[in-house]
């Protein structure tokens, strides 16, 4: 299995820093992505770094002169980028800037959104789905996936909607291009003892499926991607999935799942058909040699995913890339 798998290209391999959450410019050149400085120990900063090409030479810091918090989870479109922040007592603002460093803006009333994507309309508008941790009652699923216009306003509050007429935990959003509002996310049925380790309602970002919304005339509703063999009665390891991204032609899905390692913590990427016409996700990556693989992207061309990954158990997390045209 393991020769099966195709070659990691690295991008970044640097002892001192720990790279994480990569995003791939539209033209597939430069890469964004978050670097922590492991020598600064619990006080170092996460900042967004560019390469500019696929060797990984000569890494800069995006916004140079920014003097906020961490800055975390960028997704390049077009030529604009979109980001959060951290800010006090764990919040975490979201902020758009171009891909030249200019017009940084941040939304109004965006804390407590985390995972901005653009989203595009049929119009051209520039809108951001983005996972909202905000608790608004006792019978509200948080989180859910929300629609934001380009300034912060609320278009929808809820587009993961509901699975079987039951409230659903949404997170980590992927938006499928130029098909509507429709997303992929990590999510989960609102139900008491879906994570054993709790007995009342309870998130658990680890215990998720990936999900594909869908919108009628009654509103949003949602569905497993793997199709109607997954029980969302119980949680089962055989479909965890969380990270997923859509592939510029709307046909795939990759994502990150421990489903197959004994060690929770081991992640390794696999690839699905959006239709769910395939019997099981493709591996692409080995958990156990290389570990934690996660928060992958498609290149614009969809034959190439970047990432995340540890190239051996000693090292910090790099930024790689694989061919995957070969498992569709």
């Amino acid at each position: 299995m393991i020769n099966e798998l195709p070659t990691i290209n690295w991008v970044t391999r640097s002892p001192g820093f720990s790279d994480y959450r990569p995003s791939i410019q539209p033209d597939g050149y430069k890469i964004l992505f978050e670097r922590t400085s492991l020598d600064q120990g619990d006080k170092a900063v996460t900042k967004l770094c560019i390469v500019e090409n696929l060797t990984g030479a000569n890494p800069y810091y995006f916004l140079k002169d920014f003097r906020g918090q961490d800055q975390t989870r960028p997704d390049w479109a077009g030529h604009r980028i979109v980001f959060n922040v951290a800010e006090n007592e764990g919040a975490n603002s979201v902020w758009t800037i171009n891909e030249f460093g200019y017009n940084l803006t941040k939304l109004d009333d965006a804390q407590f959104y985390i995972y901005p994507q653009w989203l595009f309309d049929n119009d051209g508008n520039n809108q951001i789905v983005v996972m909202n941790n905000r608790k608004i009652g006792d019978d509200d699923a948080s989180p859910r996936s929300t629609l934001l216009n380009e300034c912060g306003g609320v278009i929808h509050l809820n587009i993961s909607g509901k699975c079987g007429g039951e409230p659903i935990y949404a997170g980590m959003p992927a938006v499928f291009p130029n098909q509507g509002i429709k997303i992929a996310f990590a999510g989960q049925p609102k139900l008491r003892g879906w994570d054993i380790e709790h007995k009342d309602y309870h998130y658990n970002q680890f215990k998720n499926y990936i999900f594909i919304n869908d919108i009628d005339n009654d509103g949003f509703t949602c569905l497993p991607m793997e199709g109607t063999k997954v029980s969302t009665k119980e949680y089962d390891k055989n479909f965890q999935g969380r990270a997923p991204a859509v592939s510029p032609c709307g046909q795939y899905v990759v994502f990150e799942s421990n489903r197959d390692f004994e060690n929770k913590e081991n992640y390794a990427l696999y690839l699905f058909k959006a239709d769910g016409s395939w019997d099981k996700p493709k591996p692409l990556t080995d958990g156990n040699g290389t570990p934690n693989a996660q928060h992958p992207k498609f290149f614009s061309d969809g034959n190439r995913v970047i990432f995340c990954a540890k190239p051996s158990t000693h090292e910090p997390m790099g930024i790689a890339w694989i061919d995957v045209s070969q498992f569709k």
